[in-house]
């Protein structure tokens, strides 16, 4: 659905930017090469102005909602605009090619990949799995099998995501004794969902959680978006209550867990304090100078996830099947 939302807009932009500049040439009067000129500049141009904006506001709303920045090297204007310029890149990236066009992607296995854990990556609030077409790639020339999938309904409840996952999950499993599982923004809440659903067997065959610019205790930017799981990513709601008092109960997350955050980010804020309750302090990993989406695209983000497979061992795939969820319907947590 995401797919086609983009694609509608991206052709939208490209034809309001036709209207304008044809207008704008016939009232100047100008010749065939200038129109086409001053056509390109704001087919390039229009789309540029329209994320400048909306990253901007992110930026504004996060600075004012967000945590005091430990390393003083990091505060100031210049890491914030260095910051604004990768995020508003990685927009433009994601949200005009990645999203609309990349969605399908698909991989060949690399050789030797089934002694290696799987990687199943999950995208967070309105994205789909074109968001993660670079790291997947990669990652495969790395030797790792990666999949992704597309979270629908768009604007339902986290908690409706669950089958999907269970069925992910196992489908990655299939050739691995293992899956590293891989959650941006929304999709990390999603993730620690899924584990509260699973048994100890289940747990087992999780080898990693890593989450990238995931609101654990929530973000103030969820108070202006739209559907259930939107509510449920407010600050101290409920359903992050539940969660996280569920997970204090069961003694921690279930599986080792790298959560990585940006004191830089401009969607979810405070950005400090965004890591679960039971996850412990070695399991934290802090970036400056990194927006919300340049999370799944930064080179220093890459090198840490793949730091992190480095060190699982080697897989059998010959182990026992990944049992499946005894529940058919999640309930709904609100």
């Amino acid at each position: 659905m995401i797919a086609w939302i983009t694609r509608i807009l991206y052709i939208t932009q490209i034809m309001v930017a036709a209207v304008v500049s044809a207008s704008l040439a016939r009232y100047w009067n100008l010749s065939a090469m200038a129109s086409i000129g001053l056509a390109v500049v704001i087919v390039v141009g229009l789309p540029v102005l329209i994320q400048s904006v909306i990253v901007g506001i992110s930026f504004t709303i996060s600075r004012v909602a967000s945590s005091v920045i430990p390393d003083v090297q990091f505060r100031g204007f210049g890491p914030i605009f260095r910051a604004y310029v990768l995020e508003l890149r990685d927009s433009l990236n994601t949200f005009n090619q990645l999203m609309p066009f990349q969605v399908n992607w698909k991989l060949t296995a690399p050789h030797n990949h089934a002694q290696r854990p799987a990687v199943l990556m999950i995208h967070g609030f309105v994205c789909n799995r074109g968001l993660w077409a670079p790291l997947a790639r990669w990652l495969n020339q790395r030797g790792y099998w990666t999949s992704a999938v597309s979270l629908e309904p768009v604007w339902g409840s986290i908690d409706a995501y669950l089958p999907m996952i269970h069925k992910a999950v196992n489908e990655a499993l299939q050739e691995h004794g293992q899956v590293v599982l891989v959650g941006h923004s929304m999709g990390g809440l999603v993730i620690r969902n899924f584990l509260r659903d699973c048994n100890d067997q289940q747990l087992a065959r999780i080898a990693q959680v890593i989450t990238l610019g995931t609101p654990h205790r929530g973000t103030v930017h969820a108070s202006y978006g739209f559907g259930l799981n939107a509510a449920q990513m407010r600050r101290d709601s409920p359903w992050l209550q539940e969660l996280s008092r569920s997970e204090v109960e069961r003694g921690g997350l279930g599986v080792p867990a790298s959560i990585v955050l940006s004191h830089h980010d401009n969607i979810v804020a405070p950005q400090a304090i965004q890591f679960p309750q039971a996850a412990k302090p070695g399991d934290i990993t802090q970036f400056a100078g990194i927006g919300h989406l340049s999370l799944a695209f930064h080179p220093g983000v890459w090198e840490h996830i793949e730091s992190l497979l480095k060190r699982l061992p080697a897989n059998d795939p010959l182990r026992s099947e990944y049992p499946s969820s005894t529940a058919e319907t999640p309930p709904d947590r609100h």
